[in-house]
């Protein structure tokens, strides 16, 4: 046999109707603190204020003069204390050690290899040779038998599988 409680219709809406009271008491509580905080501030007897936090910049700034100044990320580095000083390419024979190991591409977009490097028409490039000196190479026309290369005024012309 089942036996089922009872609860009066009393019983039911009292403990409702208290619980009700309760929730809003708890919030009129809750918002009359929140607008007690937001109209004075709290603040301790004898608290130092906190300072107000700005933020810096960084600047890095290149040393006016050789040897001057360090680098912030590598300061071992002699980067900044040393100048190297290149001397060009002025002689005749300054082509020699240009090699034009072919030619590629199509007619209309022709691409010379030089010293293993690829080229098109009209682009400048520096490149080193066997002594160490560098040397703006510029590349003039390109055609099925060679290619015209300028180092500053003078201009001659590559031949594929020569080296002149």
């Amino acid at each position: 046999m089942k036996r089922q409680l009872h609860f009066s219709a009393g019983f039911r809406s009292g403990s409702i109707r208290g619980l009700l009271a309760c929730v809003v008491a708890l919030v009129f509580a809750t918002n009359a603190a929140a607008r007690d905080a937001k109209a004075a501030p709290a603040t301790h007897a004898g608290a130092t204020p906190v300072p107000e936090i700005k933020f810096v910049k960084s600047e890095f700034i290149a040393p006016p003069t050789l040897g001057s100044g360090k680098d912030p990320f590598f300061p071992k580095s002699k980067r900044t204390q040393t100048k190297t000083t290149e001397t060009p390419i002025d002689t005749p024979s300054s082509f020699g050690w240009l090699r034009l190991n072919g030619i590629s591409g199509t007619k209309l977009h022709r691409l010379a290899i030089i010293n293993n490097k690829t080229f098109e028409q009209g682009e400048e490039a520096e490149m080193r040779n066997p002594n160490g000196q560098s040397a703006k190479v510029k590349i003039g026309e390109i055609a099925d038998d060679g290619v015209v290369v300028s180092i500053g005024t003078q201009t001659q012309k590559l031949f594929l599988g020569t080296k002149l």
